[in-house]
């Protein structure tokens, strides 16, 4: 039976082993001044457009109560 026990924590701690990865990049160290500009300008269309279809849904869904 011990050598099952063996087999079984070598197993395990190379399961773990495997599991760890490196912590993740940071993706405005890879980007120059002007992509960041360019990534955050996009960011905030993106949001000004959800704004958006959220106001003109919230609105049209007034005007169905209010008829």
């Amino acid at each position: 039976m011990k050598p099952n026990l063996l087999l079984a924590s070598v197993a395990g701690m190379a399961l773990l082993a495997a599991c760890q990865t490196a912590p993740a990049d940071d993706m405005s160290d890879n980007l120059t001044a002007e992509e960041t500009i360019e990534v955050e300008r996009v960011m905030e269309a993106e949001g000004s457009v959800e704004i958006d279809q959220s106001a003109e849904a919230e609105m049209a869904e007034m005007a169905e109560t209010a008829d």
